[in-house]
């Protein structure tokens, strides 16, 4: 590109833009103009930023992720069986555009009920910006590393031990699942409802309660845990007031 004048962040847009394309198209002409020992810098600078701005190292992100695990919280120990579905108004006509609002396909009926309210359904989903994912799981204590090597994130040199990789963590349609287990056993503390942490649809083990089976925890258990969150990493409220000054 004659003409012009490179920069540093030029070279990151064009490594960010390989995975971009690749998510958009399937391909992308600026993968093949790195190494893999380019990209593998590439990927420590993205979790290093993410690890500064949204991992561990912030200490305002646990806070941030407290409100939603007490919400949900609170829908996971609903004990109510689900309601059937049912619609007031079941519109009499079907087309393939289902977008659409008209005399001919009219709109669904309005909720009677607020988004925190306990509903007492089978699945409850949320959707927000992939950066947020982290405060949920440093909440969690997920990806934290539990020994020098596994959780340095030194500035000078790649540390390839690393648990918090942000491609993992928060990748393109990242998620992070918070499931009800009711499980049938004679073993004791076996039996019961119990909490799964999946990340990305992968199982996790949640450091601070694991008892139950394949490393759940146990309903009850992850109750008092979510409420005592606040009192680890502090209330919300105080954490940005303090955060203002």
């Amino acid at each position: 590109m004659p003409g012009w004048k490179w920069h540093w962040y030029d070279v990151v847009a064009m490594q960010q833009l390989c995975g971009y394309e690749t998510a958009i198209r399937g391909e992308s002409s600026f993968c093949t103009v790195f190494t893999q020992k380019e990209f593998e810098s590439f990927e420590y600078g993205e979790d290093l930023f993410y690890y500064y701005q949204a991992g561990r190292q912030n200490k305002w992100t646990a806070a941030l992720g407290i409100p939603w695990l007490q919400v949900a919280a609170n829908k996971l120990n609903d004990t109510q069986e689900p309601a059937a579905p049912s619609l007031e108004q079941t519109p009499t006509k079907t087309s393939i555009n289902l977008a659409r609002m008209d005399d001919d396909h009219p709109a669904p009926p309005k909720p009677t009920m607020g988004p925190n309210e306990t509903l007492a359904q089978p699945l409850h989903i949320w959707f927000t910006h992939r950066e947020e994912i982290p405060f949920v799981t440093h909440a969690l204590d997920l990806f934290h590393g539990h020994d020098k090597a596994s959780k340095a994130m030194p500035l000078d040199h790649i540390n390839h031990n690393r648990v918090f990789k942000s491609s993992e963590i928060l990748p393109f349609l990242g998620n992070v699942v918070l499931e009800r287990l009711k499980c049938k056993s004679d073993q004791p503390g076996q039996d019961g409802a119990f909490v799964r942490v999946l990340s990305n649809g992968s199982p996790k083990v949640q450091p601070m309660c694991h008892s139950g089976p394949e490393g759940t925890c146990p309903m009850e258990d992850f109750i008092k845990l979510v409420d005592n969150l606040p009192s680890i990493y502090g209330n919300l409220d105080k954490v940005c007031q303090s955060g203002s000054k």
